[in-house]
């Protein structure tokens, strides 16, 4: 039990790890985590519910120095350079975060123009895809909406068989996932996500007036139809362009 616990220097796990024991600010803190919940008892023990993840001594790499080791991300580490965030996923002893990380061939796939965003849009583009906390395949499969690290929007999360889907258009990828690092983890996806369209819902489905419905002009010069096309989102390449869909 925790007080138990509190009378220990250090406390040994199943798989032989062993964390330290510290109870100086007044909290039971076992390996930096601090128990908020004690003592919840059942037939075949208790739990201790602390605030972050306990990782093994071996995972002692940054989210940043992990995601810089990957030659697939490179486009999006650069990102992080380029908005100067990169003391936020340096920094270890904050709270965890999840990062959901486009490859590179999602990057080239989706046809941004990255050199035309802002370091404020980069950075506002970075943390639209991380979320404040440990998320594991696990819990993306429970959950539904994700709070952002930028706390603009939300991220939505759709599963179907054994996988989970962001936003309805960046797959995790299950062999990718659960990257953990000291300070978080990141799951590889196959799509970037767009902040500037995290608030704005899908335009209802119309349905195009049959042709009898459909008047002639009166009057005009005549040719081919004129098409408009939206503004360009997210630096993306000019319309016409040809976008395709991307796997890792």
């Amino acid at each position: 039990n925790a007080t138990g616990l509190a009378a220990m220097n250090s406390l040994t796990m199943f798989d032989s790890t062993t964390f330290m024991i510290d109870i100086s600010s007044g909290d039971l803190v076992i390996g930096g985590a601090t128990v908020i919940l004690s003592d919840v008892f059942a037939a075949n023990g208790n739990l201790q519910v602390i605030n972050r993840v306990l990782l093994p001594p071996d995972v002692t790499v940054s989210l940043y120095e992990k995601l810089s080791m990957d030659q697939t991300l490179s486009t999006f580490v650069g990102l992080i350079d380029n908005a100067g965030l990169n003391e936020t996923f340096l920094n270890m002893t904050g709270d965890p975060v999840t990062l959901f990380c486009p490859t590179n061939d999602a990057f080239d796939a989706q046809g941004l123009n990255l050199s035309a965003l802002t370091p404020s849009e980069i950075s506002d583009l970075i943390l639209y895809h991380g979320v404040p906390t440990n998320l594991e395949t696990k819990d993306l499969r429970r959950s539904d909406q994700l709070p952002t690290l930028g706390g603009e929007g939300s991220l939505s999360v759709q599963v179907s068989g054994v996988f989970s889907t962001i936003n309805g258009i960046a797959r995790v990828n299950p062999s990718r996932s659960d990257q953990f690092a000291a300070n978080g983890l990141y799951h590889v996806v196959s799509a970037v996500l767009d902040p500037q369209t995290a608030n704005n819902p899908p335009p209802p489905t119309t349905t195009a007036p049959a042709a009898a419905d459909v008047m002639p002009p009166t009057s005009g010069p005549t040719g081919p139809p004129v098409v408009s096309t939206p503004p360009p989102s997210l630096g993306r390449a000019a319309a016409g362009s040809v976008q395709t869909s991307t796997g890792w």
